[in-house]
């Protein structure tokens, strides 16, 4: 007799995503994996994606459902509260990830302890074409979880979507659910606690998880309650890193993500540069801006960082090194 498939539940917080839901359905219920459950929680919408994803209600594997709270994190919580899976993947209702990824993560997953994280590559799609795959440092198995956010958090080492991974049900319990109270940088204050308490990290080389840039969501908001979120899932994931690696490696990379937050702030948020400056003053973080432009790097020497990151993110001026770009640079 063979052994029963493990049910793999997939939760996907649903918020004004009528245009998308119908091919992200298709795209779960289509994997190369049969013991599949969808939970959709719809978060408020007004654009008809109820009646979209109800298309698809027939099928027993698909439950739909509306959100009591309100915001992702509290849909994607309801969501996890419903499922019955043995592993859990969290997809946003306009993402995909390639045929076989649940498949092989599970394969993967079977064949280790019950506290390791399984990820796949990501992919983007912009503007209706998926981005050709490039091999990402973080694209690799790590026997130290927390290595696994020194890299992404330094210099750009890449980082995962929600549906990169596939966690099993008993580490998301460990790690505990998502934070109702932050408007960004959600996913990455999750993950951070999901890949501490991971016994180890697998890397599944050949599956990816499609992102598709709407710039519509809750990671496109810039709000001062937005911003303010922001610095405090940064803290979270710095304490998390710091309270397991505290060498010159991961306090760089601690200062790396704050720097971009300055640099990128300013001057729309710069009422929180003080309270970050101490943040990072607290917990011996040095003092890094880590924009590499060589515009901004001449401009700080004689006007400051402030000043420099005002003029070089004014549109004309983006627009105008774009133009040099392409003018000096052969294709």
């Amino acid at each position: 007799m063979c052994k029963e498939e493990p049910l793999v539940s997939v939760c996907i917080p649903m918020y004004n995503a009528g245009k998308y839901i119908a091919d992200t359905l298709k795209y779960v219920l289509g994997q190369n994996y049969a013991n599949v459950e969808v939970i959709v929680v719809d978060d408020h919408s007004a654009d008809g994606s109820l009646s979209a994803a109800g298309v698809f209600s027939a099928d027993p594997r698909v439950k739909i459902c509306s959100n009591p709270g309100k915001g992702a994190c509290a849909a994607r919580n309801f969501a996890y509260r419903q499922s019955r899976g043995k592993y859990i993947m969290f997809l946003d209702a306009d993402d995909f990830c390639s045929r076989d990824k649940i498949r092989r993560q599970v394969e993967a997953l079977e064949q280790s302890d019950e506290l390791t994280l399984a990820f796949s590559t990501l992919i983007p799609l912009r503007k209706g074409k998926l981005e050709p795959f490039s091999q990402r440092s973080i694209d690799r198995n790590y026997a130290v979880p927390v290595d696994m956010l020194v890299d992404m958090w330094t210099d750009g080492g890449g980082f995962n979507c929600p549906h990169c991974y596939l966690i099993p049900r008993t580490l998301v319990e460990k790690a505990g659910g998502w934070d109702e109270r932050l408007r960004k940088n959600q996913d990455g204050e999750f993950f951070s606690r999901v890949i501490a308490q991971a016994s180890g990290i697998l890397y599944v080389p050949g599956e990816y998880a499609v992102w598709r840039l709407t710039h519509t969501g809750i990671s496109s908001s810039n709000g001062n309650e937005s911003a303010r979120s922001q610095v405090q899932s940064y803290t979270k994931v710095a304490d998390i890193i710091l309270s397991r690696r505290n060498d010159a490696r991961a306090r760089n990379a601690c200062s790396w993500m704050f720097g971009w937050f300055l640099f990128l702030s300013y001057p729309d948020h710069k009422e929180l540069h003080p309270e970050v400056l101490e943040i990072m003053r607290e917990r011996g973080l040095p003092f890094i801006i880590p924009c590499r432009g060589v515009l901004f790097r001449v401009l700080r020497v004689f006007l400051g960082w402030r000043l420099a990151a005002g003029i070089v993110k004014k549109p004309s001026v983006v627009a105008g090194c774009a133009a040099l770009r392409r003018l000096f640079v052969r294709k």
